[in-house]
């Protein structure tokens, strides 16, 4: 009692403020009916940021229900494989136009319908600075018909927009984009970014990603930009094409460039060629991979004064890649530590880093995805690892020990994917290692076997108990309706399923026909019988009901067959 009065005597400007940290469901879940006044800060709150991707059924519909438009500031919808139609639904609590404080929204995969009808209103929200969205998968005829909608809707919002993200940027010529600051696009060409640059004078950081970046050699000079990133495809990178880049933007002072394919000239890691190009810059980040690997003697050309020195630029080399770690770390998000490969460095007397060596490193602090072949202790990484920082861990089998000690040096892991091997002992390995532990923080586990055994199958469904708290299961084997049926009771709390079935026997039903189950085809639909899909639905269906009566009363979960 007294800790609950303590609390309410905190001031409401404190809230506020620790509400910022919060994701929506966790505030409303946490902090709804305490007290009249706790309601009464709920109520009045005008700064939730709604975040619905991936998001439970009972989330959705506790945000929907609990809050007003006019109290969100930011809106991310998605109708991705996890949450199909969402937007659909969205859209039958909240019209679009009255979301009167909206500065952001984020639009993933969003049907074509919900598309229209959102970039209809759009333009009455005159608060709005950043939208992000990408052209859903359709047919050509489709895109279209989007492409006009589109063109019509840029007209009318492009000129209030500061930030804006997607991979339509082919319907903007010559259209104002008087306050646009911020430019991230995706695509195989870039074409129209010259009409962007000459009407936006104010843009100051563009991200491309892409197969081709060749038009931003022939583009009028941008003095406005600061900020230039590029992660490039399958495109055959050379030296002299980013220097005629780069003096396009001659008041530029950040600099980022990935391509991780492997295709990369040599002159791509020749410190002595980059040296001459990037004088003027405050910070440089590269990420390069070489078909043949890195080795230490690559490095000797970013030992020079100018990187170690001047600059202060370090290099670092592990496996086919070869990054920077500028200042406190590269803005890496994807990291991958094997056990057997060294780690080459620049750091002045300590030329090679061999294997658990790690004491004179950067810390990675940015890495949210983890890749691991590791046999020594998950303590021993933090040295070079920011494990705080860690929201997806990838582990083969000789990395299974460290799992005992996941939820103590990993907080905000909540997606864990195990690799598979041939070994016969993979199944006694990995349960001796989580035999009486509960990591309940993981929230996505992800599986990689191939083939599938009756006895993964029946080893799978043990998982249960270590893992208590999972939302999403994907790729799980299963060799009938009774075995999906029976993992689905085993894990309470799931509500995304994805199935992975070799036997043709299964009968699934189509895509998106019942309301609580979804079912993915890798052959394309049309090519199924309509009459087959609605004999294979009820069949599941019926099957479902047979197997576990109570199923369908105490979940709604999404699931997903693949074969």
């Amino acid at each position: 009692m007294n800790q609950i009065s303590s609390f309410n005597q905190l001031p409401t400007e404190l809230l506020h403020i620790l509400f910022q940290y919060l994701r929506t469901e966790e505030i409303l879940h946490s902090f709804s009916n305490l007290n009249n006044r706790i309601d009464s800060i709920l109520n009045f709150h005008s700064a939730y940021r709604v975040n619905l991707q991936s998001i439970g059924k009972s989330h959705f519909h506790l945000i929907c229900e609990s809050i007003r438009p006019e109290q969100i500031i930011s809106l991310r919808l998605s109708d991705d494989i996890d949450t199909p139609n969402q937007s659909i639904l969205f859209l039958s609590y909240f019209p679009i136009d009255k979301f009167t404080n909206l500065r952001s929204i984020s639009l993933i995969r969003i049907e074509f319908k919900s598309l229209h009808e959102i970039f209809s209103k759009l333009h009455n929200l005159t608060r709005l600075r950043s939208l992000s969205f990408n052209y859903p998968n359709a047919t050509a005829e489709k895109l279209n018909q989007f492409r006009s909608t589109l063109r019509h809707f840029y007209t009318r919002i492009l000129p209030q927009l500061e930030d804006l993200s997607t991979n339509c940027i082919d319907c903007v010529e010559l259209i104002p984009c008087s306050n646009l600051r911020r430019l991230d696009f995706n695509g195989n060409s870039c074409e129209n970014i010259k009409s962007i640059v000459q009407h936006a004078p104010q843009l100051q950081s563009i991200t491309f990603h892409g197969n081709d970046f060749g038009v931003f050699r022939h583009i009028q000079p941008c003095y406005s930009l600061r900020r230039l990133s590029l992660t490039v495809g399958f495109s055959l990178l050379f030296i002299d094409k980013i220097e005629q880049t780069l003096r396009n933007f001659p008041n530029l002072t950040h600099f980022d460039i990935k391509s991780t394919h492997g295709m990369n000239d040599a002159s791509m890691i020749n410190g002595h060629w980059w040296q001459t190009i990037t004088q003027s810059l405050t910070s440089f980040n590269f990420l390069f991979s070489m078909i043949g690997g890195i080795t230490e003697k690559i490095l000797d050309s970013f030992r020079t004064p100018f990187w170690l020195k001047e600059k202060c630029w370090l290099v670092v080399g592990f496996g086919n890649y070869l990054c920077t770690l500028t200042g406190s770390a590269f803005n890496l998000s994807y990291f991958e530590i094997n056990h057997e490969s060294p780690i080459y460095s620049t750091i002045p007397n300590n030329e090679i880093v061999q294997e658990y060596q790690f004491a004179n490193l950067p810390r990675l602090i940015s890495i949210k995805t983890l890749r691991l072949s590791w046999k020594k202790s998950l303590q021993s990484l933090s040295t070079i690892v920011d494990l705080k920082q860690i929201e997806c861990l990838i582990i083969s089998p000789s990395s299974f020990h460290i799992l005992r000690d996941v939820q103590r040096l990993l907080p905000r892991l909540h997606t864990l994917e195990l690799e598979c091997d041939d070994s016969s002992s993979y199944w006694f390995y990995l349960f001796d290692q989580i035999q009486s532990i509960q990591i309940k923080q993981i929230r996505t586990l992800r599986f990689d076997f191939s083939p599938y055994s009756q006895e993964e199958i029946y080893n799978l469904s043990k998982l249960s108990y270590s893992f208590p708290c999972v939302e999403h299961i994907y790729s799980w084997p299963i060799t009938s309706t009774t075995d999906m049926v029976d993992n689905l009771n085993q894990f309470k709390q799931v509500s995304m399923y994805t199935i992975v079935q070799h036997n043709s026997d299964l009968l699934i039903a189509q895509e998106n026909r019942r309301q609580d189950m979804q079912i993915e085809n890798k052959t394309p639909w049309n090519d199924i019988a309509m009459a087959e899909d609605q004999q294979k639905e009820d069949i599941l269906g019926r099957s479902i009901e047979r197997h576990s009566p109570q199923l369908n009363a105490s979940k709604s979960a999404h699931i997903v067959v693949r074969f």
